[in-house]
Parts: structure tokens; C-alpha cells; sequence
């Protein structure tokens, strides 16, 4: 009868994917499920609803609901400027599909422009832009939402297929999640 239970659970059970980029313990649905001492993805069955995501950086809590759906996953980004969360009720702004699929959001309260050739994303928190790219290097800019303060300047590497995500950051440098995306700092 327990086994029976455990497989209905499982059944309608989605994940939570933490992709830590720093040292951080993490608590999903108040348990812990781990210590990641150097960047690594951790993913977590849990039953369909809102549970408690808890990260500790350096001594540091962040606490955060998610939605957590029956089928599928959600999201959390760490990374040294704070953490983001997928939010399926997130107002989101599709473009062309290419070869990786890439989702960008923000980091706290400030929007900022994501700056790729010939195109400029305005990202709102709360909001997510999601677009696609082709395999290669694109150069970007990470700017006030005005365009006027520079805050990261490099390439962004589209490496696989597949889907990617960046966190944007006030003053800080973009972090990337996804196997085959990675941001390269430009001393240009």
C-alpha cells in the first residue's frame, strides 16, 4: 500500500532545478538536499503546488515560493548577485525560434537592456524575454534600461541545441545556465 502511495506521489510529482553557480546550501519543501561546494545543478522531485525553496549563501538565507508543475520543472538560478525564479504567471516575450532556445530575466527591482546585434531586450523583473539563437558567439552588452550606464560587455557562446537561460544583474556580470551557453567576459 506504501509503494502504491509513493507511486501516485511520483506520478504527479514535477522538479525543482536549482543550478547553484556558488557555493550554497539548498532546502527544497523544508528539507535539505544539499551542499554544493562549486557550480552544479541539483533537481528535486516535489508534488504539484507552491513549496518553499530556502538557498543559504555564505551564511546568507533566501527564501522563495515556486509553482511547481505536475508535469515539467521550475527553475531557480544562483549566482553571486542573488537568485531568480521561473515564474509561470512571468509575461513573456517570444521571438524567433533558432537553434537554442534562450531565456533572459532579472536579478532584482532595476530593468536592463540585453544588447545583442541588431536587437535590444528591455527585461523587466517579473518578466521574462525568451528568443532563439543560432550556434556561434554573438557579442552583447548588459545596459541600463535607458542605455546609458554600461554595466558587461562580451560574447555570449551558443554552443548545443537545447534551451539556456541568463540572469541579468544592476552593476553586475549576466550568468548563464544551460549546457550549451556560456557568457565571456570583453575587455572592449
Amino acid at each position: 500500500m506504501i509503494a502504491l502511495l509513493a507511486l501516485l506521489v511520483s506520478a504527479v510529482a514535477g522538479d525543482v532545478v536549482v543550478d547553484a553557480k556558488v557555493p550554497a546550501r539548498v532546502a527544497v519543501g523544508g528539507e535539505v538536499v544539499g551542499d554544493v561546494y562549486r557550480p552544479a545543478v541539483l533537481r528535486v522531485a516535489q508534488p504539484e503546488g507552491v513549496t518553499a525553496v530556502v538557498v543559504t549563501i555564505g551564511g546568507k538565507p533566501y527564501r522563495v515560493e515556486v509553482q511547481v508543475p505536475a508535469i515539467g520543472q521550475t527553475r531557480v538560478l544562483v549566482g553571486p548577485n542573488g537568485i531568480t525564479v521561473e515564474d509561470p504567471a512571468a509575461e513573456r516575450v517570444a521571438e524567433d525560434a533558432g537553434p537554442l532556445a534562450v531565456t533572459v530575466r532579472v536579478a532584482g527591482s532595476v530593468p536592463l537592456m540585453l544588447q545583442l546585434p541588431g536587437v535590444r531586450h528591455v527585461v523587466r523583473p517579473g518578466r521574462e524575454v525568451a528568443f532563439g539563437l543560432p550556434v556561434g558567439d554573438h557579442a552583447v552588452t548588459v545596459r541600463s534600461s535607458d542605455g546609458g550606464i554600461v554595466y558587461a560587455r562580451g560574447v555570449l557562446q551558443v554552443r548545443a541545441g537545447g534551451e539556456g537561460l541568463i540572469q541579468l544583474v544592476e552593476g553586475g556580470m549576466p550568468e548563464t545556465s544551460g549546457e550549451g551557453l556560456a557568457f565571456v567576459v570583453s575587455g572592449r
